[in-house]
């Protein structure tokens, strides 16, 4: 069995509280964006404070336990969004030089997407898809000497037409979800190619993942506490050719604090796979080393968040449809305006416009700094209102 470990390492710039009494006299980043807990409104979510106790519990402590493991040999996988390493730059720099330490071991391989995290693979004409493309490569070429070669889209959104326009790109190969929906009776443990045309297709082993991501320090799930030995045993008995884990870098230490034994657990994994006779490898060595087994045909556009997992956790009511219709609308002139606009793209923005209940709804609201959907959206719109001004339209 092969394995493909692979971490989303992603920060939003969240927004300030903005209405129509703020100083629209400060330049746009300033008056939008939350970036001193000391003007802020609610401190604990403001970009600094955010970024700086995930460094502290997760950045720098997890990256050094792949760094002493990728010194050994091990493989791992690695998607970075633009906004998280602007992020580092100002306030964890110690993050991106860990990270970039373990891109020197040339045991990593860091995945292709959009540079803001945005949602412009949804919009009607994919140019902006393609230019925020081409940034985040020119990102990952500057700070860690990588050119990518497989591709994983904001939330892992796949359709027929975003895998028909990554293949354009001249990627070889897409991280998809794998969700029932996408695969009928087929396995997540296979390579598949989109259909009609050439781009091979590593989906998610979304259960193993979230045995990770969601269900390592609930005490009351039936397989706690979760061992390294034991989650080893799981992916040696999955039949198959590859499983591909992916989760958020954030659940080593900051979904799931260290006291946890989280950290402990990534410590051993890779030892433990190792007894198992499991090889750690990159989605790229894993495509090289398999045939397609089938084409998938998908349609509809899906992802990786919320039970539905499809676009409905960015899409799923009327405020979200209205602000998504206004954000891909606005035309910026400037390339000043047009970095904020697309920073607004980035998709937690209209993640926290979600008011879905049950178990996704407590998730959104785990993540969101707003009181509510409506206090979210009130905020989002009075700054799309404010940069449409600047911009003269």
């Amino acid at each position: 069995m092969e394995v493909a470990m692979c971490f989303h390492v992603h920060q939003p710039f969240r927004l300030r509280r903005f209405s129509i009494f703020s100083d629209t006299k400060l330049p746009p980043e300033r008056a939008y964006f939350d970036n001193d807990p000391e003007n802020s409104l609610r401190p604990m979510y403001s970009n600094k404070t955010v970024f700086q106790r995930a460094t502290k519990d997760c950045y720098v402590p997890a990256t050094q336990i792949i760094l002493d493991h990728a010194n050994t040999g091990r493989k791992f996988c690695y998607s970075v969004t633009g906004t998280w390493v602007e992020s580092a730059m100002r306030f964890g720099p110690e993050a991106l030089d860990i990270l970039q330490s373990v891109a020197d071991t040339k045991n990593v391989e860091f995945l292709g997407e959009t540079y803001y995290h945005s949602l412009a693979g949804l919009y009607d004409d994919l140019s902006e898809f393609d230019e925020q493309v081409e940034m985040h490569k020119n990102m990952l070429k500057e700070f860690f000497d990588y050119r990518p070669s497989v591709f994983r889209n904001t939330e892992l959104i796949y359709d027929n037409r975003i895998g028909t326009e990554v293949e354009r790109l001249g990627f070889k190969a897409q991280i998809i979800e794998g969700a029932e929906k996408v695969l009928g009776w087929r396995a997540p443990t296979y390579i598949y190619k989109r259909i009609g045309g050439n781009l091979l297709l590593l989906t998610r082993h979304y259960r193993l993942s979230d045995d990770i991501g969601f269900r390592f320090s609930n005490r009351a799930w039936s397989e706690w506490p979760l061992t390294a030995e034991k989650y080893a045993d799981w992916i040696a008995n999955t039949p198959g050719d590859y499983v591909l884990i992916y989760i958020d870098y954030e659940t080593l230490g900051e979904h799931h604090k260290p006291d946890t034994g989280i950290l402990e657990f990534m410590k051993h994994l890779p030892d433990e796979f190792e007894k198992k006779g499991i090889k750690m490898l990159t989605p790229s060595e894993i495509i090289k080393r398999h045939e397609p087994k089938d084409e998938l045909d998908v349609p509809f556009a899906v992802s990786w968040a919320d039970e539905s997992r499809d676009v409905s956790t960015w899409l799923g009511n009327s405020l979200q449809q209205y602000a998504f219709k206004r954000l891909q609308s606005l035309r910026v002139d400037s390339n000043r305006l047009k970095r904020i606009w697309r920073l607004l793209q980035t998709s937690d923005h209209l993640y926290y416009l979600s008011d879905k209940a049950g178990m996704d709804g407590f998730v959104h609201q785990y993540f969101s700094p707003y009181d509510s959907p409506y206090d979210a959206f009130i905020n989002f719109m009075n700054i799309l209102d404010d940069l449409k001004r600047r911009n003269g339209n």
